[in-house]
């Protein structure tokens, strides 16, 4: 529900809410009854960011935290990652996951080719 209400509020609202609740929504995906929902509000939440404030200073860090927190299996400080192969969560469906990265690739092909693509296709194959 917050997620909604932050996409449609103001810009200035928008920045200052947004890092906190994505925080708050990462920390969920510990919770394997929440993480679906979770998942789906990151991905609103985010293609909000991403259409609304793209040009911004710190969207760089931001990206970088959210794909480390979603899409790695290297712990986190934050929030720690799943242990489950090779990056999904259990029961979890791929389209999520999908929808993350091409929503990120929409606005930073880079960052989502480097950060999030090529670390995918770079762990296939490798044991733990």
């Amino acid at each position: 529900m917050k997620t909604a209400f932050l996409c449609a509020c103001r810009t200035s609202d928008f920045m200052v809410y947004f890092w906190p609740l994505m925080h708050e929504l990462l920390d969920y995906l510990k919770d394997t009854k929440s993480a679906s929902t979770a998942l789906e509000c990151i991905l609103v939440l985010l293609e909000a960011r991403l259409m609304k404030f793209s040009d911004t200073s710190e969207l760089q860090q931001q990206l970088e935290e959210i794909a480390q927190c979603v899409f790695s299996n290297v712990p986190s400080k934050r929030v720690p990652t799943f242990t489950l192969k090779p990056w999904r969560h259990k029961g979890e469906p791929h389209d999520v996951f999908v929808d993350l990265i091409c929503a990120i690739a929409r606005v930073k092909l880079d960052f989502a080719m480097e950060h999030i693509v090529f670390k995918l296709l770079s762990s296939v194959g490798q044991t733990e």
